[in-house]
Protein backbone atom coordinates (compact mmCIF):
# COMPACT_ATOMS: atom_id res chain seq x y z
CA UNK A 1 0.00 0.00 0.00
CA UNK A 2 1.19 3.50 -0.84
CA UNK A 3 -0.17 6.93 0.10
CA UNK A 4 -0.23 9.99 -2.10
CA UNK A 5 -1.37 13.54 -1.48
CA UNK A 6 -4.78 14.17 -3.16
CA UNK A 7 -3.59 17.64 -4.16
CA UNK A 8 -1.56 15.85 -6.84
CA UNK A 9 -3.60 12.72 -7.62
CA UNK A 10 -1.67 11.94 -10.80
CA UNK A 11 1.81 12.30 -9.37
CA UNK A 12 4.16 9.34 -9.84
CA UNK A 13 4.46 6.65 -7.20
CA UNK A 14 6.46 7.68 -4.16
CA UNK A 15 8.58 5.81 -1.70
CA UNK A 16 6.36 3.66 0.54
CA UNK A 17 8.19 5.07 3.55
CA UNK A 18 6.11 8.22 3.07
CA UNK A 19 3.00 6.20 4.03
CA UNK A 20 3.86 6.72 7.64
CA UNK A 21 4.46 10.45 7.13
CA UNK A 22 1.16 11.07 5.31
CA UNK A 23 -0.98 9.09 7.72
CA UNK A 24 0.84 10.52 10.74
CA UNK A 25 0.03 14.02 9.45
CA UNK A 26 -3.62 13.01 9.09
CA UNK A 27 -3.68 11.72 12.68
CA UNK A 28 -2.17 14.98 13.93
CA UNK A 29 -4.81 17.00 12.08
CA UNK A 30 -7.67 14.85 13.41
CA UNK A 31 -6.40 15.23 16.98
CA UNK A 32 -6.05 19.00 16.50
CA UNK A 33 -9.67 19.28 15.35
CA UNK A 34 -10.88 17.09 18.21
CA UNK A 35 -9.23 19.38 20.76
CA UNK A 36 -10.96 22.53 19.51
CA UNK A 37 -13.93 23.81 21.48
CA UNK A 38 -17.29 23.43 19.70
CA UNK A 39 -18.49 26.51 17.85
CA UNK A 40 -22.18 26.43 18.73
CA UNK A 41 -23.47 28.96 16.22
CA UNK A 42 -26.49 28.96 13.98
CA UNK A 43 -26.27 27.59 10.45
CA UNK A 44 -25.01 28.18 7.84
CA UNK A 45 -21.69 27.35 9.44
CA UNK A 46 -18.38 28.17 7.77
CA UNK A 47 -16.47 25.79 10.00
CA UNK A 48 -13.85 26.13 12.65
CA UNK A 49 -10.95 24.98 10.48
CA UNK A 50 -10.30 25.40 6.76
CA UNK A 51 -13.37 24.74 4.63
CA UNK A 52 -11.58 21.74 3.14
CA UNK A 53 -8.52 20.58 5.00
CA UNK A 54 -7.48 18.90 1.78
CA UNK A 55 -8.97 19.49 -1.63
CA UNK A 56 -11.96 17.22 -2.21
CA UNK A 57 -11.43 15.11 -5.32
CA UNK A 58 -14.65 14.46 -7.18
CA UNK A 59 -15.06 10.97 -8.53
CA UNK A 60 -16.22 10.68 -12.10
CA UNK A 61 -19.13 8.38 -11.18
CA UNK A 62 -20.51 10.72 -8.52
CA UNK A 63 -23.69 12.59 -9.41
CA UNK A 64 -24.51 13.87 -5.92
CA UNK A 65 -22.48 16.62 -4.27
CA UNK A 66 -23.71 18.36 -1.15
CA UNK A 67 -22.40 19.95 2.04
CA UNK A 68 -23.17 18.70 5.49
CA UNK A 69 -23.06 21.70 7.85
CA UNK A 70 -21.64 20.22 11.03
CA UNK A 71 -21.39 22.33 14.18
CA UNK A 72 -18.70 19.93 15.47
CA UNK A 73 -16.57 19.24 12.40
CA UNK A 74 -17.11 22.21 10.07
CA UNK A 75 -18.46 21.82 6.53
CA UNK A 76 -18.03 18.34 5.07
CA UNK A 77 -18.63 17.42 1.45
CA UNK A 78 -20.73 14.37 0.64
CA UNK A 79 -21.18 12.52 -2.65
CA UNK A 80 -24.22 10.41 -1.76
CA UNK A 81 -27.25 10.45 0.49
CA UNK A 82 -25.71 7.52 2.36
CA UNK A 83 -22.61 9.61 3.14
CA UNK A 84 -24.90 12.42 4.29
CA UNK A 85 -26.70 10.06 6.67
CA UNK A 86 -23.37 8.71 7.94
CA UNK A 87 -22.38 12.27 8.86
CA UNK A 88 -25.78 12.86 10.47
CA UNK A 89 -25.29 9.90 12.77
CA UNK A 90 -21.65 10.83 13.43
CA UNK A 91 -22.67 14.35 14.45
CA UNK A 92 -24.60 12.89 17.39
CA UNK A 93 -21.99 10.29 18.38
CA UNK A 94 -19.81 11.57 21.22
CA UNK A 95 -17.24 8.87 20.47
CA UNK A 96 -16.49 10.45 17.08
CA UNK A 97 -14.15 13.35 17.77
CA UNK A 98 -13.13 14.62 14.31
CA UNK A 99 -13.83 13.98 10.62
CA UNK A 100 -12.00 15.06 7.44
CA UNK A 101 -13.34 14.49 3.91
CA UNK A 102 -11.22 12.47 1.46
CA UNK A 103 -8.04 12.82 3.52
CA UNK A 104 -5.43 10.87 1.53
CA UNK A 105 -4.91 8.87 -1.66
CA UNK A 106 -4.15 5.21 -0.96
CA UNK A 107 -2.66 2.70 -3.37
CA UNK A 108 -3.25 -1.03 -2.97
CA UNK A 109 -2.69 -4.23 -4.92
CA UNK A 110 -5.36 -6.75 -5.82
CA UNK A 111 -4.92 -10.53 -5.90
CA UNK A 112 -3.24 -10.39 -9.31
CA UNK A 113 -0.73 -7.80 -8.09
CA UNK A 114 -2.27 -4.92 -10.08
CA UNK A 115 -1.86 -1.50 -8.47
CA UNK A 116 -4.97 0.63 -7.79
CA UNK A 117 -5.52 4.14 -6.41
CA UNK A 118 -8.24 4.80 -3.86
CA UNK A 119 -9.51 7.99 -2.24
CA UNK A 120 -11.35 6.99 0.96
CA UNK A 121 -14.44 8.93 1.95
CA UNK A 122 -13.40 10.13 5.41
CA UNK A 123 -10.63 10.15 7.96
CA UNK A 124 -12.20 9.83 11.41
CA UNK A 125 -10.95 10.02 14.98
CA UNK A 126 -12.99 7.58 17.10
CA UNK A 127 -12.21 7.57 20.83
CA UNK A 128 -8.68 8.66 20.04
CA UNK A 129 -8.15 6.02 17.34
CA UNK A 130 -7.60 6.86 13.68
CA UNK A 131 -10.07 5.28 11.24
CA UNK A 132 -10.17 5.41 7.45
CA UNK A 133 -13.92 5.19 6.73
CA UNK A 134 -15.48 4.01 3.48
CA UNK A 135 -19.24 4.44 2.95
CA UNK A 136 -20.89 1.83 0.75
CA UNK A 137 -24.29 0.25 0.13
CA UNK A 138 -24.74 -3.34 1.26
CA UNK A 139 -24.73 -4.44 -2.38
CA UNK A 140 -21.51 -2.62 -3.30
CA UNK A 141 -19.73 -3.92 -0.22
CA UNK A 142 -20.11 -7.46 -1.60
CA UNK A 143 -18.45 -6.74 -4.96
CA UNK A 144 -15.23 -8.68 -5.57
CA UNK A 145 -13.02 -5.62 -6.05
CA UNK A 146 -14.48 -4.06 -2.91
CA UNK A 147 -13.75 -7.19 -0.89
CA UNK A 148 -10.17 -7.26 -2.25
CA UNK A 149 -9.59 -3.59 -1.43
CA UNK A 150 -11.05 -3.90 2.05
CA UNK A 151 -8.90 -6.94 2.78
CA UNK A 152 -5.75 -5.24 1.51
CA UNK A 153 -6.25 -2.00 3.44
CA UNK A 154 -7.40 -3.72 6.63
CA UNK A 155 -4.10 -5.59 6.61
CA UNK A 156 -1.88 -2.61 5.69
CA UNK A 157 -3.25 0.34 7.65
CA UNK A 158 -2.73 -0.82 11.26
CA UNK A 159 1.04 -0.56 10.72
CA UNK A 160 0.46 3.17 10.20
CA UNK A 161 -1.81 3.68 13.20
CA UNK A 162 -5.16 3.46 11.41
CA UNK A 163 -8.03 1.03 11.06
CA UNK A 164 -9.97 0.60 7.82
CA UNK A 165 -13.73 0.42 8.37
CA UNK A 166 -16.56 -0.17 5.90
CA UNK A 167 -19.77 1.62 6.93
CA UNK A 168 -22.62 -0.05 5.04
CA UNK A 169 -26.23 1.10 4.98
CA UNK A 170 -27.17 -1.66 7.44
CA UNK A 171 -24.63 -0.27 9.88
CA UNK A 172 -25.53 3.39 9.35
CA UNK A 173 -29.28 2.83 9.71
CA UNK A 174 -28.96 0.63 12.77
CA UNK A 175 -31.64 1.38 15.35
CA UNK A 176 -32.17 3.03 17.72
CA UNK A 177 -28.98 4.96 16.88
CA UNK A 178 -30.22 6.36 13.56
CA UNK A 179 -33.64 7.51 14.81
CA UNK A 180 -32.08 9.08 17.90
CA UNK A 181 -29.65 11.00 15.72
CA UNK A 182 -32.50 12.34 13.59
CA UNK A 183 -34.25 13.53 16.77
CA UNK A 184 -31.17 15.26 18.16
CA UNK A 185 -30.42 16.94 14.83
CA UNK A 186 -33.52 19.09 15.34
CA UNK A 187 -31.27 21.11 17.64
CA UNK A 188 -28.42 21.43 15.15
CA UNK A 189 -28.92 25.14 14.47
CA UNK A 190 -29.66 26.17 18.07
CA UNK A 191 -27.20 27.92 20.34
CA UNK A 192 -28.03 27.34 24.02
CA UNK A 193 -27.64 30.39 26.22
CA UNK A 194 -25.65 30.30 29.46
CA UNK A 195 -28.99 30.50 31.28
CA UNK A 196 -30.35 27.43 29.44
CA UNK A 197 -27.15 25.50 30.13
CA UNK A 198 -27.30 26.41 33.81
CA UNK A 199 -30.99 25.49 34.18
CA UNK A 200 -30.59 22.11 32.49
CA UNK A 201 -27.42 21.44 34.43
CA UNK A 202 -29.10 22.25 37.75
CA UNK A 203 -32.06 20.03 36.92
CA UNK A 204 -29.99 17.01 35.87
CA UNK A 205 -27.52 17.37 38.73
CA UNK A 206 -30.29 17.54 41.32
CA UNK A 207 -29.50 21.14 42.27
CA UNK A 208 -32.96 22.34 41.17
CA UNK A 209 -35.95 21.37 43.29
CA UNK A 210 -39.51 22.40 44.06
CA UNK A 211 -40.94 25.19 41.93
CA UNK A 212 -37.71 25.65 39.96
CA UNK A 213 -37.61 22.01 38.87
CA UNK A 214 -41.33 22.11 38.04
CA UNK A 215 -40.79 25.21 35.90
CA UNK A 216 -37.94 23.60 33.97
CA UNK A 217 -40.04 20.51 33.29
CA UNK A 218 -42.93 22.76 32.18
CA UNK A 219 -40.63 24.55 29.73
CA UNK A 220 -39.39 21.24 28.36
CA UNK A 221 -42.98 20.22 27.63
CA UNK A 222 -44.35 23.56 26.43
CA UNK A 223 -41.49 25.41 24.71
CA UNK A 224 -40.05 23.63 21.64
CA UNK A 225 -37.01 25.89 21.52
CA UNK A 226 -36.03 24.78 25.01
CA UNK A 227 -35.98 21.07 24.17
CA UNK A 228 -34.15 21.90 20.94
CA UNK A 229 -31.49 23.61 23.04
CA UNK A 230 -31.24 20.40 25.08
CA UNK A 231 -30.70 18.49 21.84
CA UNK A 232 -28.03 21.01 20.85
CA UNK A 233 -26.27 20.49 24.19
CA UNK A 234 -26.27 16.74 23.55
CA UNK A 235 -24.73 17.24 20.10
CA UNK A 236 -22.03 19.44 21.61
CA UNK A 237 -21.20 16.76 24.18
CA UNK A 238 -22.41 18.84 27.13
CA UNK A 239 -25.00 16.16 27.90
CA UNK A 240 -24.64 12.38 27.82
CA UNK A 241 -27.38 10.43 26.06
CA UNK A 242 -28.53 7.03 27.31
CA UNK A 243 -27.31 4.16 25.15
CA UNK A 244 -30.12 1.67 25.79
CA UNK A 245 -33.12 1.03 23.54
CA UNK A 246 -35.58 3.09 25.58
CA UNK A 247 -36.62 6.76 25.26
CA UNK A 248 -33.97 9.46 25.11
CA UNK A 249 -32.55 10.16 28.56
CA UNK A 250 -29.94 12.78 29.33
CA UNK A 251 -27.34 13.02 32.07
CA UNK A 252 -24.12 14.91 32.72
CA UNK A 253 -20.65 13.77 33.64
CA UNK A 254 -19.07 14.77 36.94
CA UNK A 255 -16.68 17.08 35.10
CA UNK A 256 -19.47 18.86 33.24
CA UNK A 257 -21.65 18.98 36.36
CA UNK A 258 -19.16 21.27 38.07
CA UNK A 259 -19.25 23.61 35.06
CA UNK A 260 -23.05 23.85 35.07
CA UNK A 261 -23.33 24.44 38.81
CA UNK A 262 -20.61 27.11 38.63
CA UNK A 263 -22.85 29.12 36.26
CA UNK A 264 -25.59 29.60 38.85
Amino acid sequence: MRVRNPLSPRSPEINPNTNETALAALKVELVRLANLEPNCISLPYVGRSRLSVRRVVRRRHSGFVNLFHSRRFGQLETESLLEFDFLSVSECDSGIQAIISQPVVLEWRDRSGRLHSHIPDYGVLVDGEGVIAEIKTDRDSRLTNMIDRTSSLKSALPAHGFKYEMYTESRIYQEPRYTRAQTLLAGLSYRPSDEDISRVGRCLSGQASGKEAARIIHDLNEKPEFIYNVYAMAIDGRLLVSSDNGPLRFSISKVEEAKYVSRI
